[in-house]
């Protein structure tokens, strides 16, 4: 669980990434 945890935040963070990414 505590995996599977740390990989949906990593997903997350790097899809902020992309959108902030984008926006600038």
């Amino acid at each position: 669980m505590i995996l599977d945890y740390k990989t949906e935040n990593l997903t997350i963070k790097s899809r902020i990434s992309n959108l902030l990414s984008i926006r600038i």
